[in-house]
Parts: C-alpha cells; structure tokens; sequence
C-alpha cells in the first residue's frame, strides 16, 4: 500500500506542505529489527536539568502576522534561528523567556543549511553553547526547546534515530533524524546533548518508514559559516529558472513565428 510521505517547515501554518510525494511507508509502524535504538518514553533527569539551565535563553520569533517560530541566544545581542524562519522579512519581534519584548534585525543567513542569525539589543537572559566539534550519535538522547503546539519555550524529549539523512531535495542536506515529537512553530529551536551543548537546529518535520520524525541541520563543522553569517553573509540557494517580458501566448509566438512551447533563450 502506497501512502503519502511529507515534509513540514515547522512554522506557526500547520498546512504549509514543504515537499510530498509518494512512497512506501508504515505510517507509525514499529522500527525494523536492525534499528537499535528506542523512542524515548520520559525524559531522562539529566536532559530535564539540562531544560532548566537552558530554556531561559530561547525565545520565540514573531512576525507582523504573529508566531513564526523559535531562535536561542548563544551569543550576547546574537541569535540563531532556522533561516525559513526569518525569510519572508520583518520586522522581527522576539519574545524573551522572561516576557520581555525586542526587536531584530536580520543579520546573516545560510538558506543552503536553513540558518539565519538575528541581532539584537535585548539583553540575554542567559546563553547556549555550540557544539561544531563532536558529531552526534545513533541513539544519543536529545533535547529540545521550542515554541510548538501554542506552549512558550516547552522541552520535547527524545532520541537521534539517523545521521546524513536527505529527506528532500528542497532540504538541507546532511541532517539528523530524531523521534523528538515536534509541531508548527518549533522551527528554530535549540537541539541540545546531555552536556546542554547545541548539536543543531530544528528545521522540519515528516513522515517515514520508520514513523514520524523531526529533523535538524547539524552544526558540527559549521563554525566558519557561523562566523560568516555574523559578519552579514547571506547565501542563497542556487536556482535555474526561466524569466521573461511577458507570457509566449499562442497569438505571440504566431506573431514570432515561434513554434507552440517554450523558448530558452542564452
């Protein structure tokens, strides 16, 4: 049986599809023999003291329409968020953890990995370290803290379930699958180890043959991008596309004396 198989942004619109097609899945189906790891059922008490040290340094992200998503202080006046979570333009509002309202600016992005850099003169409640040198492990547990399911800066627990996964062409390549069990609005947010170190960024969510699964863009060896992007470097995606005066009716291309379909012209 064939069923659909997607890929959610995890912004505030539950319905905004970012890639579906079709595939063969088992929609909630149980793990194949040879995955070892387990969901995580409760949260282990180190990842729930990690929580309480790290949550006052997110923060959710609005937008002139309301909630877009969830970002984190990890450097004093900079944030890190998921850049799709930031593309359509401000002006940015930042909720802080302590009830307190902001502005920002955009500062720098990386739409190829799904990472933007906000800045700010808010001052940081508190602030989280990255972790772009150790790589993350099939099976680690994890934490996350995000803005999903209408709840403000609330933990999601689990574990990582894959490395080096593409689940879309219009995805970021190299993420991490986990069985944290994120929504809409928790885009953004902070992806922490036992250690409370950043391991990544939230960016979607979907369906698999394993089940359901979020997945977030690693920052092992992202240092130099981060670096870039807070010095104002923004890379886009490259795209190859078509652009011109005015739409090749049938009338136009008879008045061309072009034949019926469309012109690529160098």
């Amino acid at each position: 049986m064939r069923k659909a198989w997607g890929i959610l942004l995890l912004l505030p619109l539950a319905g905004a599809l970012y890639a579906l097609w079709s595939r063969p899945v088992q929609l909630w189906g149980r793990p194949e023999k040879n995955v070892t790891w387990e969901l995580a059922q409760a949260p282990p008490e180190r990842l729930q003291e990690v929580y309480t040290r790290a949550h006052p340094a997110v923060l959710r992200i609005d937008g002139p329409e309301g909630s877009r998503g969830t970002g984190f202080f990890y450097r004093e006046g900079l944030v890190l968020t998921a850049y799709h979570v930031v593309a359509e333009g401000g002006p940015y509002t930042l909720v802080l953890s302590n009830q307190k309202r902001a502005t920002a600016t955009l500062l720098g992005f990386a739409e190829p990995m799904d990472l933007a850099i906000l800045a700010t003169e808010a001052r940081a409640p508190a602030l989280l370290s990255l972790e772009t040198q150790r790589r993350p492990q099939v099976g680690e547990a994890v934490l996350h803290i995000g803005n999903g399911r209408n709840q403000f800066i609330a933990p999601r627990y689990g574990r990582i379930t894959r490395l080096f996964v593409d689940p879309s062409p219009f995805l970021p390549q190299g993420l991490v699958g986990t069985s944290l069990p994120l929504s809409p609005g928790d885009s953004g947010g902070p992806v922490l180890d036992l250690e409370g170190k950043v391991v990544g960024v939230a960016v979607a969510i979907g369906q698999t043959e394993e089940g359901f699964r979020s997945f977030f863009t690693p920052l092992l060896g992202r240092g130099q991008v981060l670096a870039e992007m807070e010095g104002g470097k923004r890379s886009y995606w490259p795209y190859l596309g078509l652009r011109g005066p005015r739409g090749l009716t049938p009338e136009l291309a008879r008045e061309l004396g072009l034949p019926p379909g469309v012109v690529v012209v160098g």
